[in-house]
């Protein structure tokens, strides 16, 4: 039998009520999608529950109260939250591993472990690396480190968890929800900008996934799902000019139907 595992990334309903909207819970995917490229992790584990709303909270603390690791992405609109869940998954499961990782995580705070003791091991940095390592340690009765901390990918062909089916189960058992995909094209970002954290966290390194990948992801989501309007999570869109020309003149070719939004710097064009 595999183990158990669930990912947690809470948000909010996006868009008028009516609509229930939500968007899929991406770097969950992201992370589960790169880590059960590894066989062994693949063999081993199977993810019980993508945690992607917030409420019922109840709900949720019953789909991931048995999970053997619980993986949560920590942002500023969720941080309370996943603290709350962590507390009381930890209570009735304490055996349970849980990781937080995000941009939201007090890193630097050496109290953090002592006002959280429910919380087992901070990821910093990205995170495919960490889920994959954690994975494999666990199976050999390693002891996760309080602290990990990732290496940048530097090679953005990425799998996707889109392409890979990672959210066909939630987006099945979930028929009423009208997903909102968020798309990821580069990581990084050049700039300086004094009103952005990202200077201070990760420096200048800036890499950008294959154009064709990314419009594959779209034509899948658009045939397969009806997703006509799609959110990119860059810091900013296209670093480079040719690779937007790239980009372009390929969903020009796919002739698809959609709208999306992104963030853009265009003044140095």
């Amino acid at each position: 039998m595999k183990t158990p595992i669930s990912f947690v990334q809470p948000n909010f309903q996006t868009g008028p009520k009516h609509l229930n909207a939500f968007y899929l819970p991406y770097t969950s995917g992201i992370l589960w999608a790169y880590a059960k490229q590894n066989k062994k992790v693949a063999d081993n584990f199977n993810v019980e529950y993508f945690v992607y709303r917030r409420h019922p909270f109840d709900h949720n603390f019953q789909r991931v109260k048995n999970s053997k690791l619980i993986f949560f992405s920590v942002y500023v609109w969720n941080y309370k939250y996943c603290l709350q869940l962590a507390k009381e998954v930890k209570e009735h499961n304490p055996e349970a591993v849980i990781l937080f990782g995000g941009p939201q995580l007090p890193h630097t705070d050496p109290n953090f472990f002592n006002d959280h003791p429910y919380v087992d091991s901070m990821c910093v940095g990205e995170g495919e690396h960490v889920v994959e390592k954690v994975l494999l340690d666990y199976l050999e009765n390693k002891k996760v480190d309080k602290i990990v901390r990732a290496e940048r990918i530097k090679d953005m062909k990425l799998p996707s968890p889109y392409l890979d089916g990672v959210f066909d189960d939630l987006m099945a058992e979930h028929t009423d929800v009208l997903w909102n995909p968020t798309l990821e094209t580069d990581r990084g970002c050049p700039y300086k900008c004094t009103f952005c954290s990202n200077p201070q966290m990760w420096g200048k390194l800036w890499r950008a996934r294959p154009a064709e990948d990314v419009v594959d992801e779209i034509r899948y989501l658009n045939k397969n799902y009806g997703a006509n309007h799609f959110d990119f999570t860059d810091l900013t869109l296209a670093v480079k000019k040719q690779w937007l020309i790239d980009f372009c003149k390929q969903m020009i070719k796919a002739k698809m139907d959609i709208t999306c939004q992104c963030y853009f710097i265009c003044d140095n064009w």
